[in-house]
């Protein structure tokens, strides 16, 4: 595994209650981002405007919240195996039923098309998307069993998937690995990272970063055009990057009530004070979505 030391990060948590804050004047070139709070769908065009509820419907379980790029559609999981599309007056505009084993989804960079990882295949709700097919690279060991066990695609149809391997030698002993890859277009795979746990979560941003994490507690970044890893081993999860803006975003662990986690703001290379970071109290979101490309 590649990875360049553990950067700086400053933190800065947020959430929909804006009273009596004052954000530092970095934070408000951030905008594009939705987040599930309380089974609800929120959606934030900046940090200096109140965020808009879209949905009202606490009742309905949502996880894994994609936003579409004009943020026009916000679409969610629920009872496992279901993708909903509404739309921004909270109309249901799509119900895709029976996924088995769905693993990861997202839009295609014009959002005319829902591409999601499900039973055992990629599929495409809307026009066919052009991408780099998933393969298991030729390093990777021919003695066990291999299977791909999760995919996301970028905008410009890279595919970012984990390869699943495992060995038995005898019956006390197993070994595994899981192999985070990464193939453009016309080109062939390349092994990112070769780790013992598995990758929790894939997500693309709008520019084509990379954001991945295992053993649901280490992130690693990969810019578009970049092998190495940027790494930050936190309690950052379902994190997006975004090198144009160079910054991070995700959800923070609060230590005093693990089980609820704020909105964070992770900006890399210095660019805030230390003493620039605000917190503004509400916990429990879920999930994150951040569509912002420049």
């Amino acid at each position: 595994m590649k990875v360049i030391g553990v950067i700086s990060v400053f933190l800065l948590l947020i959430s929909c209650k804006k009273e009596e804050t004052v954000l530092p004047k970095a934070s408000h070139d951030i905008r594009m981002i939705s987040y599930l709070y309380e089974n609800d769908i929120y959606f934030m065009s900046d940090f200096e405007s109140n965020p808009a509820k879209i949905t009202n419907s606490p009742e309905v379980e949502k996880t894994e919240l994609r936003m579409s790029p004009d943020a026009t559609k916000f679409a969610y999981i629920r009872d496992q195996n279901t993708i909903e599309i509404v739309n921004y007056k909270n109309e249901l505009i799509k119900h895709i039923p029976n996924l088995n084993n769905l693993k990861s989804y997202d839009w295609s960079e014009d959002g005319n098309t829902l591409i999601y990882f499900a039973n055992g295949d990629l599929n495409f709700d809307g026009p066919s998307v052009e991408y780099a097919i998933p393969e298991i690279p030729a390093s990777v060991p021919t003695s066990g069993s291999a299977s791909i066990s999760n995919i996301a695609i970028s905008n410009n149809g890279t595919a970012a998937y984990v390869v699943s391997w495992y060995y038995v030698y005898d019956q006390w002993t197993t070994e595994y690995h899981y192999y985070l890859v990464r193939k453009k277009l016309n080109e062939s795979p390349v092994i990112l990272s070769d780790a013992y746990y598995n990758y929790t979560h894939l997500q693309f941003s709008q520019n084509n970063d990379l954001h991945a994490m295992y053993n649901y507690t280490y992130n690693m970044i990969y810019s578009e055009n970049s092998d190495e890893a940027l790494s930050i081993n936190s309690d950052l999860h379902y994190g997006i990057y975004n090198s144009k803006k160079e910054a991070m975003i995700g959800l923070h662990q609060n230590p005093s009530d693990p089980v609820k986690y704020k909105l964070a703001i992770y900006y890399l290379g210095g660019k805030l004070e230390t003493n620039n970071s605000t917190s503004l109290g509400l916990s429990g979101i879920n999930n994150i979505d951040w569509k912002q490309q420049f």
